[in-house]
C-alpha cells in the first residue's frame, strides 16, 4: 500500500499497488507525465492484442463510446470485458494524458475514471473536463473509501462513485444512467442553439419585446416602455412566437431557459 496527499483537493488517498508493496507519501499539484500506455479504440478491425497486459479489444459497436481510465492493466482487463459484454464501443487507456490525446468530443459518452492514475487524480481529470466544457458522463471506481472524495465527484456531477472491485450489473447500470443523461444534456444543447438561431433572425424590435416578455411583462407595460401602442407590441409578439416556432409563454420560458437566455 502506499498513500499519497493531493495538495490541491486537501485529502489523503488510499491505493493498492500489487507490484510494488511499498509504501510512500507525496504531495501532487500539477501533472506529470507517465511512461505511454497503449491506448484501446474500438470499431476498428485490428490484429489482436496481447490478453496478457489487460489490452482487450473490443467488438465494434453503434452504442456510445464508453472510455476507460485505469493504469491498473488487470483493472483494464476487467471494465474492458464489462463493457464489451453490454455491446459498448470502448476506448481504454492508461493514463490521464493519453486520454486527453484521443478523445473525441463529437462522439460523447461516459469515462469510467479511476481516482488515483499516474499522471493525474481523478477529481483533477474531472475538474478539467468540466472547465473545457466537454459534455461526458463520468462514472468513478475507486479503491479508496474516504466519503469525502465520493461527495465531492459527486458534487462535480459524476453519476456514480463504485468501490473496487467493481460490480459488473453496478458499472453497467452505472453506464446507462451517464449516457441516458449525457444524451438528454445534448438533446437540451442542440435545442437551445436552434433556438439562439431562430432567434438571431427576429428583427431589432422583437428581439426588444422578447426580452420584455420572457421577463413577464404584460403587452401594455411593455408598449409603455417602449413607446408604442399596445397593438403594436401585440404584433410584434405574435411575430416572433411565430418566427421561434412556440405557441404559448410557457414553451417560449422553456426555450429561452435551454438556449441560456432566461
Amino acid at each position: 500500500m502506499y498513500q499519497r496527499v493531493d495538495k490541491d483537493l486537501k485529502t489523503d488517498i488510499c491505493v493498492h499497488d500489487s507490484q510494488t508493496q511499498t509504501s510512500c507519501k507525496r504531495l501532487i499539484s500539477f501533472p506529470t507525465f507517465a511512461p505511454s500506455l497503449s491506448p484501446i479504440h474500438s470499431g476498428v478491425a485490428r490484429k489482436p492484442a496481447d490478453s496478457s497486459n489487460g489490452n482487450i479489444l473490443p467488438l465494434q459497436s453503434s452504442n456510445p463510446p464508453v472510455s476507460i481510465i485505469d493504469a491498473d492493466a488487470e483493472m483494464r482487463k476487467n471494465l474492458l470485458g464489462f463493457c464489451q459484454s453490454a455491446g459498448y464501443a470502448v476506448h481504454a487507456y492508461g493514463t490521464a494524458m493519453e486520454f486527453f490525446d484521443h478523445y473525441d468530443n463529437d462522439a460523447p459518452g461516459c469515462l469510467v475514471l479511476d481516482t488515483c492514475l499516474p499522471d493525474m487524480h481523478g477529481l483533477e481529470v474531472q475538474q478539467k473536463l468540466n472547465l473545457m466544457g466537454l459534455n461526458l458522463a463520468i462514472v468513478f471506481v475507486s479503491r479508496c473509501s474516504k466519503i469525502s472524495l465520493a461527495v465531492q465527484a459527486i458534487k462535480l456531477g459524476a453519476v456514480d462513485y463504485l468501490p473496487k472491485p467493481v460490480n459488473k450489473k453496478e458499472l453497467l447500470a452505472a453506464i446507462a444512467k451517464g449516457i441516458a443523461i449525457n444524451r438528454e444534456m445534448s438533446n437540451a444543447q442542440a435545442i437551445g442553439l436552434e433556438f439562439k438561431q431562430r432567434f438571431a433572425l427576429l428583427s431589432p424590435r422583437e428581439q426588444e419585446v422578447f426580452r420584455h416578455v420572457i421577463a413577464g411583462r404584460l403587452n401594455k407595460q411593455i408598449a409603455f416602455d417602449i413607446g408604442v401602442c399596445e397593438q403594436t407590441i401585440k404584433v410584434h409578439r405574435a411575430h416572433l412566437m411565430n418566427k421561434l416556432h412556440v405557441k404559448t409563454l410557457l414553451q417560449l420560458s422553456r426555450m429561452a431557459d435551454k438556449a441560456g437566455m432566461l
